[in-house]
């Protein structure tokens, strides 16, 4: 899920896909070479538990580039309502 798309939900199969997406719509966001690997999807996923299962390895919680993603959704996931979240249950 794109992350810096605020109060969208943007979703990208593949984190190529999410990666090329945020290099063309959101320009004024500084990424990390190692920001859209494979390992680091998981916390950008959607459902992670399910990407934990096809995919090898994930970025470590500690890792910088996780730390990055976590903070990122959780500033992406304050700009729904509570309502709005709740529709998604």
């Amino acid at each position: 899920m794109c992350a810096w798309c605020e109060g969208k939900k943007n979703v990208y199969t593949r984190i190529a896909d999410l990666e090329s997406h945020v290099k063309k719509v959101n320009r004024e966001v500084t990424i990390s070479k190692d920001q859209f690997t494979r390992a680091n999807g998981f916390y950008f996923a959607k459902y992670p538990e399910d990407y934990a299962k096809v995919v090898e390895n994930i970025n470590p919680y500690d890792a910088k580039a996780a730390y990055e993603a976590r903070k990122a959704m959780r500033s992406w996931s304050d700009t729904f309502s509570d309502k709005q979240a709740m529709g998604d249950q």
